[in-house]
């Protein structure tokens, strides 16, 4: 193990722009990937604490909830406003058909007609 390569809790703080105790706790947790418990001491990756992405909090987890409820909302409408196109679309076929098998059948009774 190169320990050039990694980086203590307080030097994780400060690259993350997290407090100390929220970087234990994410070492604790495991989410810090190549995260490593020597003694008492957690040595860190440095990509790791310079990769790090922080997850949504708060509001903004409310926020994007949200936002995906409204998306899935507007999809669903967007699928039964299509499913009713169709469904129009349809029913003008079936009409036509029926006047279409209308006619067919007068145009029968005037050829019998026309041959008696």
């Amino acid at each position: 193990m190169d320990l050039s390569e990694y980086v203590t809790i307080e030097q994780a703080a400060v690259i993350m722009k997290y407090k100390r105790d929220s970087v234990s706790l994410l070492c604790r947790q495991g989410k810090l990937d190549g995260a490593q418990r020597i003694g008492h001491r957690w040595l860190i990756p440095r990509k790791t604490a310079e990769n790090f992405k922080k997850a949504p909090q708060g509001f903004a987890v409310i926020w994007a909830r949200r936002k995906a409820e409204k998306l899935a909302k507007e999809n669903k409408a967007m699928e039964l406003q299509n499913e009713s196109t169709q469904k129009n679309v349809d029913e003008e076929i079936l009409e036509c058909l029926k006047i279409l098998i209308d006619e067919v059948r007068e145009l029968k009774g005037l050829i019998a007609q026309a041959k008696s």
